[in-house]
């Protein structure tokens, strides 16, 4: 792709204004710089197993806190 590409143009505001957020995350953050060096094939491999893995570990955190606030009752 070109540096010139609209969607990088676009995909770079984003992450700048993400960057500039009080309200966003140290860990986000960190994630977004980082990212913008990374070979875009290698960064959405390590994108797919960060969702797949963090994505079952919420899931399960929040289906044990359900159930504990449901015996809580």
């Amino acid at each position: 792709m070109r540096l010139e590409d609209p969607a990088l143009i676009e995909t770079s505001k984003q992450i700048d204004w993400l960057m500039s957020r009080s309200n966003v995350s140290t860990w986000l953050k960190s994630a977004l710089a980082a990212a913008r060096g990374r070979d875009p094939v290698e960064l959405l491999s390590d994108l797919s197993i960060l969702d797949c893995v963090l994505r079952s570990r919420c899931n399960a955190q929040v289906r044990s806190a359900l159930e504990k606030s449901g015996q809580d009752q």
